[in-house]
């Protein structure tokens, strides 16, 4: 398989995909005749060869498995698809609408349940990448499950991909924000999340972890530490097993790790 590209033009032209009404979205066999009357058809970029698109299916249940299958498929590929191809909207908004149009209108679709508070548009936001860097991808209904697993992911390792996805304010507070610029940060941020008893991992703790990380980050040079170091200061941030408390948050302000 090849990729897919849609143009600029047939994403925002004057009949292009964000022309389609929203009802058309409900499920994808007319999604797929709104596009064909507007004769919307995908461009294929002919430098890259992958295997069959993996099956993905279910809710948000399953996106830690769902970000390891896209990841996969998207790293196999030959030869090895650059950055600045896989940071391209025109891509995600391709295999939203065309080879993943199943499982984004299953997932994403109007119909479907709000389950991440927010009150974006469910079309906007999940099958188009708007605006520019990378929150426009982050909150793209497949490329968040791919930047998170390529984030997190160490060689071929998965380990912590499931607590990316455990509770959807862990990706919001983390994922959709600068820091996951940093993936070792990231993975460290991880790392302490698995070690907290379920009952603690709320949230309104996880929004609190956020802010003092967010905090920390923009006062160290965390990208000279080793993962050990930033280890240590995710549990100073927020030790298992303790609850975040005035006491934390100044230790984290003043830089006592």
């Amino acid at each position: 398989m090849k990729l897919p590209f849609f143009t600029i033009k047939q994403i925002d032209g004057n009949a292009g995909l964000k022309t389609i009404e929203q009802s058309a979205y409900e499920n994808h066999a007319s999604l797929k005749k709104a596009m064909l009357d507007k004769g919307l058809t995908v461009q294929w970029e002919p430098t890259y060869e992958l295997g069959d698109p993996p099956f993905l299916s279910g809710n948000h249940k399953n996106d830690s498995e769902n970000a390891r299958k896209i990841h996969q498929w998207l790293s196999s590929s030959k030869p090895r698809i650059p950055r600045s191809v896989l940071s391209d909207g025109r891509l995600w908004t391709a295999l939203c609408h065309t080879t993943f149009i199943e499982y984004m209108v299953h997932r994403w679709g109007p119909k479907t349940k709000q389950e991440d508070g927010t009150e974006d548009s469910r079309v906007e936001s999940r099958f188009f990448a708007n605006g520019e860097g990378q929150r426009s991808l982050v909150r793209n209904g497949l490329a968040r499950l791919y930047f998170a697993a390529e984030i997190v992911n160490g060689g071929d390792d998965y380990r912590l991909l499931p607590v990316i996805f455990e509770k959807q304010e862990i990706h919001k507070s983390f994922i959709e924000r600068s820091l996951a610029a940093d993936s070792n940060l990231i993975r460290a941020i991880a790392e302490t999340c698995l070690k907290i008893k379920d009952q603690e991992l709320n949230n309104l703790n996880i929004q609190s972890y956020a802010k003092l990380v967010n905090g920390a980050a923009g006062t160290r040079a965390l990208d000279k530490l080793t993962s050990k170091g930033i280890c240590k200061i995710s549990e100073a941030v927020f030790a298992p097993g303790k609850h975040l408390n005035q006491k934390t948050s100044e230790r984290v302000r003043k830089n006592r790790f």
